[in-house]
Order: structure tokens, then sequence, then C-alpha cells
């Protein structure tokens, strides 16, 4: 009885590290993220999105989650969600009720 306990331990533990290997090669993509990679440019300024889940916005840089229609901003002490969307080829974010047009930088 002992030894199909060791058995079962030791396959138990062998999977397991077959299963964190496996899921440590398979690299995770924010489907959200990749639509807005790169730099949007507006009459207002720029806003930069990184493939590193940062951003440069309003001219400092944060680090940002992006989730479908919220774009959330970590700052000091508070963390901002934006809403955005797309339409007619223009990234539309809204920014404390004001709607600002960026167009994608070649």
């Amino acid at each position: 009885m002992k030894f199909l306990s060791v058995v079962l331990l030791l396959a138990t533990i062998s999977l397991m590290g077959f299963a964190t290997d496996s899921q440590a090669e398979t690299a995770m993509v924010n489907q959200h993220l990749v639509k807005l990679l790169g730099k949007w440019d507006s009459s207002q300024g720029e806003i930069i999105f990184n493939e590193n889940r940062t951003c440069v916005y309003k001219g400092r840089k944060y680090i940002c989650a992006i989730a479908d229609g919220a774009i959330q901003i970590k700052k000091r002490k508070a963390v901002v969600v934006f809403p955005y969307r797309f339409q007619n080829g223009q990234l539309l974010i809204t920014d404390h009720n004001v709607v600002t047009a960026y167009t994608k930088a070649p």
C-alpha cells in the first residue's frame, strides 16, 4: 500500500510539472491590446500603447490593462478607466465625458 501511494504521489508531481511547463511556453496574448498597439494621434495629443502593457497618455507613462471597450490606467493613488471604441477607422476614447478621436500613426 505504501509503495502504491509513493508511485501515485510521484506521478502527480510529474504531471503537475508537465502542465506548468506547457503553460509557461504559451504566451498569453491580449487580443484587445493587439488592436491598440502603436501610436495614435489626435488634435489633443497622442497616446501610445506598448507590448509591455504600458502606455503613454498626455505625456506620462502608465501601466495599463486593456479589455473590450475599456482602458484601465494605474495612477499613483487610483485606477482610472476610460471607455473606448472604434468608429470609421478611428479610436474614440472618453476621458471625463469628453470624447477624443485618435487616428493610427503610420
